[in-house]
């Protein structure tokens, strides 16, 4: 556990957001795509473009390049699908499986949300109440609260389970470079956009990250129950 001392605060853990965005080059690399791979799929299914070939890997296997830092350090605030007004921390006491996408999206993002509510539905029972899930929004403008509550609704998620995010752009794209997804614009009301499940344990640390859509969940739930029992 770290001392008072050692803890960081918000605005440390965001200035270590911003050395990771240098490390990948540039604010345009960030939102450059992860790959051509199946990690990465362009929402309407037209071909991504190539990543630059010296963009290294943001994610590398069990956790992103957090030194096991907690996300709820961040000072960012979000709204919810039900209009509450809320910061990261507000997440922390239960283990939270987390992924970015939006709501429009036609193709990617309702497999991404399938691969979550498999997870959810393989998760043992004696558990599922102490796993919370959160799907954050890319596209802050049309996911508004409202439209994501209509989102919930519609994917049938479960109530007080679930919850969704609509965040300012800048809050978007700091929780992303954390998480190593990245996303690009391609058209007016498309991305393209890197798949990614990360498993935070309940003080906020990434624990695990699930690459790519229809993967194997098995270190994933593995994963989960750990941070449950931790």
């Amino acid at each position: 556990m770290k001392t008072p001392a050692q803890a960081q605060t918000p605005a440390k853990t965001q200035a270590k957001a911003l050395r990771r965005l240098r490390l990948l080059g540039s604010l345009g690399c960030v939102v450059a795509l992860a790959s051509c791979g199946r990690e990465t799929v362009v929402g309407e299914g037209a071909p991504p473009a190539p990543a630059p070939e010296s963009a290294p890997p943001v994610v590398s296997g069990d956790a992103a390049d957090l030194g096991g830092d907690s996300l709820y350090q961040l000072s960012s605030n979000w709204r919810t699908q039900d209009e509450d007004e809320i910061a990261l921390d507000a997440l922390k006491g239960q283990v939270q499986v987390m992924a970015m996408g939006y709501s429009t999206c036609k193709f990617a993002c309702p497999r991404l949300v399938a691969d979550m509510k498999a997870i959810e539905a393989k998760l043992p029972e004696e558990l599922r109440s102490r796993v919370g899930f959160v799907f954050v929004s890319i596209d802050p403008g049309t996911d508004t609260p409202g439209q994501l509550k209509a989102y919930a609704a519609e994917q049938a998620f479960t109530p007080g389970r679930w919850r969704l995010l609509n965040g300012t752009e800048d809050a978007v794209l700091e929780l992303s470079v954390l998480l190593g997804m990245k996303y690009s614009h391609i058209s007016a009301t498309d991305f393209a956009h890197s798949n990614i499940i990360t498993v935070l344990d309940p003080g906020g640390a990434i624990v695990h990250q699930q690459q790519g859509l229809g993967a194997d969940d098995t270190a994933t739930l593995a994963a989960i129950v750990r941070a449950t029992k931790g």
